[in-house]
């Protein structure tokens, strides 16, 4: 039950991660028929009411967590779902809401409900970066994916409510894509033939 936002597929692309907004739960799918629930991470349990949105996994099998609510970190649990550090970046219009993780496997893209888009490096004990983007005009960032070769430098897509943008590499909006009568883009993944995108639009479904 719930409000159910991100998802993302572990390394061995055996177990499909979603986040259940609702109740500040990871709930992991087996990918086999019938699909049936392999485990549930209450990421509540350390951010009471964060609201789980965004799921991004890292080389080593680990997991992130976003959270646009509560105390509004980032967690990050280990491939058995055990809880193991929290990371609190510098937030903007509400939370860090969607998180993507660079081929680096240090610098976090993220965006918080504003018009930046940022960076926060995961190593260590964890500090903030400078920011990659302000997004000119108006519109609430939402959901972002890293283009190849996933380090920045290719740039990334954003979802930016009222429409999907793409920016360079130095952050600079150099595509935007839209359809009519959509005017709520949220969510947001790359193909993995890293050339075309699926978006979704919580106007409208």
């Amino acid at each position: 039950g719930g409000f159910t936002t991100g998802c993302a597929f572990n390394g061995a692309l055996d177990k499909l991660y979603t986040t259940n907004f609702s109740s500040t739960k990871v709930v992991v799918y087996n990918d086999a028929s019938p699909h049936t629930i392999a485990q549930t991470v209450d990421t509540g349990a350390i951010n009471p009411g964060g609201h789980s949105e965004s799921v991004v996994f890292a080389a080593n099998g680990d997991f992130y967590v976003g959270h646009p609510d509560g105390n509004d970190d980032v967690q990050r649990y280990d491939a058995a779902g055990v809880y193991q550090q929290s990371y609190d970046f510098p937030i903007e219009g509400r939370g860090t809401d969607w998180i993507d993780l660079a081929s680096d496997q240090t610098t976090m893209y993220y965006t918080s409900e504003g018009r930046l888009v940022k960076k926060y490096d995961v190593s260590g004990a964890g500090a903030a970066l400078p920011d990659f983007a302000a997004l000119p005009g108006a519109g609430i960032a939402f959901a972002l994916r890293l283009l190849p070769p996933g380090d920045g430098s290719g740039g990334l897509l954003v979802a930016d409510n009222g429409d999907v943008k793409k920016l360079d590499g130095a952050g600079a909006v150099v595509a935007t894509y839209d359809v009519t009568g959509e005017d709520t883009w949220f969510s947001l993944n790359l193909d993995p033939d890293g050339t075309s995108f699926w978006a979704g639009n919580y106007g409208t479904g």
